[in-house]
């Protein structure tokens, strides 16, 4: 499964294998974008992406968007406190 992954600061592809888990996505994108805490947003536009109801056990070929071949775009949640809360 390959998939790309657009944070703060640029897009970088990601495969992992077809058994993979949410779980290990998270961890994958959390590495690969330095960001540990995060929304996603998918597509073109992109769309939020609703993901409190996926376990961290669940394989990605079992999640409701068939996610080989998107673009997840990741925000930052520290980001989007400073954004709705200005000073």
């Amino acid at each position: 499964m390959r998939l790309r992954v657009r944070g703060p600061s640029g897009a970088v592809p990601i495969t992992l294998p077809d058994v993979a888990t949410w779980g290990e996505l998270l961890s994958l994108i959390s590495e690969k974008t330095s960001v540990p805490d995060f929304d996603i947003k998918y597509g073109y536009p992109p769309r939020p992406f609703d993901t409190t109801s996926i376990s961290a056990s669940t394989k990605l070929t079992d999640v409701e968007i068939r996610l080989d071949g998107e673009q997840l775009t990741i925000i930052p949640r520290d980001i989007q406190a400073e954004l709705q809360d200005p000073l």
